[in-house]
């Protein structure tokens, strides 16, 4: 299942959800708003089999999202992420990112920016892969590093494939896009937690808690 988080951006999941069914978008999904934002429920207009709710006021973060997410759902065969700064190009970009995944673990795609180097825009995880590591991004983050993360082990492990062929824009403010997204509130706060988030992540990196994760998966490829 898609899991489109957003917030306080209303409008621009419209637009998403639109480019998303023009595609040809066939795959569930849900919308996460944020916890106060239950009024912009009924304007969205969802793709079938896509369902929307607001996050629980103790998620205060994408981490917290995310975590909550797989461990009330860890029955998924696969699980994808598409953020509200990204927009599909390819057609059926959806169930052609999820066939890689299955095959060889995590899939991403063409960003326009920064692929094949990092893991941005659209990106599907196999179940197994997310229930091996426990969370979806890294637990002592607020927000940033998760693609730090999956690189190193998508690498390490060979479950990492980058469709180059698949085209999901990230229309990231610092992108080079002609049309990537002005910068706003919600980036602003979010720009906040970055440098503590690269050294909570870095520090947790060198310590025994990742130690014990890269032992969980090289136990898992024997």
């Amino acid at each position: 299942m898609w899991v489109l988080p957003s917030l306080n951006r209303a409008p621009r999941v419209l637009l998403l959800l639109d480019a998303m069914r023009a595609t040809g978008l066939s795959t569930p999904g849900i919308v996460i708003l944020g916890s106060d934002q239950h009024g912009d429920l009924t304007s969205l207009s969802l793709p079938h089999g896509w369902s929307a709710c607001c996050r629980p006021r103790d998620d205060n973060c994408l981490t917290q999202v995310l975590n909550r997410f797989l461990r009330e759902h860890p029955e998924l065969p696969w699980y994808g992420l598409i953020c509200d700064d990204n927009w599909p190009i390819t057609d059926e970009w959806d169930i052609k990112l999820i066939a890689a995944a299955m095959q060889s673990g995590i899939s991403s795609c063409d960003d326009g920016w920064q692929a094949p180097k990092r893991m941005h825009s659209a990106t599907v995880w196999r179940g197994d892969v997310l229930h091996c590591a426990g969370f979806w991004n890294p637990p002592i983050t607020r927000h940033f590093c998760g693609d730090d993360l999956w690189e190193d082990i998508g690498r390490r492990f060979g479950l990492w494939t980058c469709l180059m062929n698949v085209r999901v824009e990230h229309r990231h403010p610092r992108s080079p896009s002609k049309d990537r997204w002005e910068l706003d509130s919600t980036n602003r706060s979010q720009s906040e937690w970055a440098a503590d988030d690269v050294a909570k992540f870095k520090a947790w990196k060198a310590g025994k808690e990742y130690a014990a994760l890269i032992e969980r998966f090289s136990a898992r490829g024997q």
